[in-house]
């Protein structure tokens, strides 16, 4: 019985790939490519929509949508082939990917917190990342501190 459906669902998913693929609806050939295009890459390059994205991730986006940019070109006004329009598509899951999670680690969250031995309530905000980051060193600091504290007992 699980076979079956497993069967129907990877069927399913094919069905509406291929879908996808026939309506044309990734992108290829559209004529709004370039200029998204060009948005992104005005965003990278100023650094605030994506000041989280590290060098590494920013060189993917880039290498990414140079080569979508070359299979738009390539296509013209042709109808692009299947392979064509499937290395596009996943391209653009790519980009799609690495920006999300760096416009999510750029949100700001602002908290109120009231310091030790004051009643006073101060209005703390920091992006995602800047939070993790703490943690991340906060954690790191009580692993190496934590030998000392052990041996001195």
């Amino acid at each position: 019985m699980l076979g079956l459906i497993g069967f129907v669902l990877v069927l399913g998913a094919s069905v509406d790939a291929r879908a996808q693929l026939d309506s044309g609806r990734l992108g290829l050939e559209s004529t709004a490519f370039p200029e998204q295009r060009q948005e992104i890459l005005q965003k990278l390059e100023g650094g605030e929509t994506y000041k989280e994205l590290s060098s590494a991730d920013r060189q993917a986006v880039s290498a990414a949508l140079d080569r979508m940019q070359r299979l738009y070109e390539n296509v013209g006004d042709a109808s692009p082939t299947d392979p064509q329009q499937v290395a596009f598509f996943n391209d653009g899951q790519v980009v799609n990917a690495l920006l999300g999670q760096a416009r999510a680690d750029s949100r700001v969250v602002c908290e109120r917190v009231q310091g030790t031995g004051s009643r006073r309530v101060q209005r703390s905000c920091l992006t995602v990342a800047e939070r993790q980051r703490r943690q991340r060193d906060a954690e790191d600091y009580l692993r190496v501190r934590r030998p000392d504290v052990e041996r001195s007992n």
